[in-house]
């Protein structure tokens, strides 16, 4: 395909392909570490022609699966409907043709979703019948009552709440809040723990239109004409759900559109010297938006000074587990949650295009087959993607064990007691921007495909290519400097951005690569090949899991409720998520130094 993007190319189905030819070493080809496929798209002729067809798949022809059976859940829905047709003909007979093709998909595979939500009696902090995997009474307790041990010096000790039940005046107004977006079981739980008593079935519907259209025209003997233009629009959304599942589970509406365009002016100088202009261009757009897209976390009870400040309105993430990773204690077997998690998926918004400009000249001398060329392009990225705009909130067992505060155990502590008391042992919130980043591509080939004999052909090219390093519109990126000083601690290295438009790194214009083939045909049925070549591979160091791409104004705010309570896996007196960030929000732009702080970098 003449045009293509930065990373994929448009999609495109069988039916308008006329052929799909493997090309690897020669010159002609380049920006790639591997194979090359050239799809060649199907013309119209002097007669009408058109082919229709239609795929079905559904769930009343197939079994259940292994797990489903296990768990005791039904069958999931499923559909597939995939049909389309081709058509194409004469505009003006021998001079003017048309071909074109449709696909559609309509595809329902089935959301299944098996977890464990409180209990009425847990979310109103009554933990009277809250039992382990074991069986055994889990105890809360009342991390305001934690003294020193009067038998244990050095220790510390804690009292449960009255018959395990957080009193309302003890419960955070964010908490209780936060406690109506899990649904209500609806199904007897397994084990003495009551786990995975809540099952939710739906399916996600997906719609692809895939189109491709052509048209060719001969201006004269000498030169020929044809266009085409493609495009698919696809779109994936979580059907059967209901307003109970805003946010348990996590879903999305999700897009890709993608357009293609190409034309290409062919030209018979001589019987010896061909030439081909291609003018090409390529959209691609991924798009997601979660299923709570809009949600204000003021509605939660969150301070203004924390809901005025996200990127993007969404339900935040509410983890409720035994033991959050990183803190150093293990879970004891089973399920790390103790419920499920409410959450959002993550928004994300990234479209991509890429202008080509192509000339080749053909030259046939003798036994030589030359062909020089020249590939130009202009890349082009817009990339947000928020990582936990409206923040991330961990509880476990730590705040709410006891007797002693520093002992585990699965009969001690329960993180939703700790949700409901408001005090998340850690949490996050992120700022990241909304790049624009552009590149070029420049690249220059000769080929020469010498016949030695009838038998024995010789392939020789060369290719130089330059691709510029990425820059950004708005200056919202930066580099490490290793030589710099960080003038709060003094210690080596800093962080720069640069300027608006400047490079991310300096650029390489000595890429060439020299291409070599042997073809030899050894019968009428047997050829042998052997080739090698230098190939520069499209990596330009850049890393699309944050909006920075691991290069600037990505920030994660760690949660701070209040200064560090000198007494052990006690939250801070007086903190609770009502104030989650303490010391503040950093908001980052290009005046932010960073002075001070923790930053990554790609090396």
């Amino acid at each position: 395909m003449a045009a293509k993007a930065a990373t994929s190319c448009v999609r495109t189905n069988p039916s308008p392909c006329r052929s799909s030819p493997w090309a690897t070493y020669s010159a002609e080809y380049g920006r790639s570490g591997g194979g090359v496929v050239n799809i060649v798209t199907k013309s119209g002729t002097n007669a009408y022609h058109g082919v229709g067809y239609e795929f079905l798949r559904n769930d009343h022809l197939n079994a259940n699966s292994w797990q489903n059976n296990r768990n005791k859940v039904a069958r999931g829905q499923f559909q597939r409907n995939e049909f389309g047709a081709a058509f194409g003909g004469p505009i003006v007979k021998n001079r003017t043709f048309f071909f074109g093709n449709y696909e559609g998909v309509r595809q329902g595979s089935p959301i299944q979703f098996l977890d464990t939500v409180p209990t009425g009696e847990q979310r109103r902090g009554d933990f009277s019948q809250t039992l382990d995997r074991a069986g055994a009474l889990t105890m809360v307790y009342d991390p305001l009552t934690t003294r020193a041990d009067p038998a244990r010096p050095g220790n510390y000790i804690r009292d449960a709440f009255p018959g395990n039940r957080i009193p309302d005046a003890r419960q955070s107004a964010i908490s209780v809040n936060v406690a109506k977006f899990w649904p209500n079981p609806n199904r007897a739980g397994e084990g003495p723990a009551l786990f995975n008593n809540y099952f939710k079935s739906g399916k996600n519907a997906t719609k692809n239109d895939i189109w491709v259209g052509r048209v060719d025209h001969n201006i004269s003997d000498r030169h020929r004409l044809f266009g085409r233009v493609s495009g698919r629009q696809s779109q994936t959304l979580a059907a059967g759900l209901t307003a109970e599942n805003i946010a348990f589970p996590a879903t999305s509406i999700s897009t890709s559109p993608t357009r293609s365009a190409i034309i290409s002016l062919t030209s018979t100088f001589s019987p010896s010297l061909l030439g081909e202009m291609r003018i090409g261009y390529t959209r691609i757009q991924n798009t997601s938006a979660p299923t709570s897209a809009g949600f204000d976390i003021a509605s939660l009870g969150f301070p203004a000074s924390i809901a005025n400040a996200v990127q993007y309105k969404e339900f935040p993430t509410i983890y409720v587990q035994q033991y959050v990773v990183g803190t150093g204690l293990s879970v004891q077997g089973g399920s790390s949650s103790d419920v499920g998690t409410l959450t959002s998926s993550q928004p994300s918004n990234i479209p991509q295009d890429t202008w080509q400009l192509q000339y080749h000249l053909t030259w046939l001398r003798n036994r030589h087959k030359i062909k020089v060329g020249a590939d130009l392009e202009l890349m082009r990225l817009n990339s947000f993607n928020a990582i936990t705009p409206t923040g991330t909130y961990y509880f476990d067992r730590v705040y709410t064990q006891g007797p002693d505060p520093s002992q585990r155990s699965s009969a001690s502590g329960f993180g939703l007691a700790s949700m409901l008391l408001g005090t998340p042992i850690a949490g996050n919130l992120s700022f990241g921007p909304a790049l624009k980043i552009h590149g070029r591509y420049y690249g220059l080939y000769f080929q020469d495909d010498y016949q030695l004999s009838s038998k024995l052909t010789l392939n020789l090219g060369l290719r130089w290519e330059y691709t510029t390093p990425w820059a950004e519109k708005f200056g919202q990126i930066g580099n490490f400097l290793f030589d710099a000083k960080e003038p709060v601690t003094g210690n080596d290295g800093n962080f720069k951005f640069l300027e608006p438009g400047q490079y991310a790194f300096n650029p390489d214009k000595k890429r060439f690569g020299p291409r070599i083939g042997l073809a030899y045909r050894a019968t009428a049925n047997t050829v042998f090949r052997m080739s090698a070549g230098i190939f520069y591979a499209p990596n330009d160091s850049l890393n699309a899991g944050t909006s920075d791409w691991g290069n600037g104004l990505y920030l994660l705010n760690d949660s701070i409720l209040g200064p560090p309570n000198p007494i052990p896996n006690t939250p801070p007196v007086g903190g609770s998520w009502s104030n989650p960030f303490a010391g503040g929000l950093v908001k980052p732009d290009r005046t932010t130094t960073f002075e001070g702080q923790n930053i990554r970098a790609c090396l």
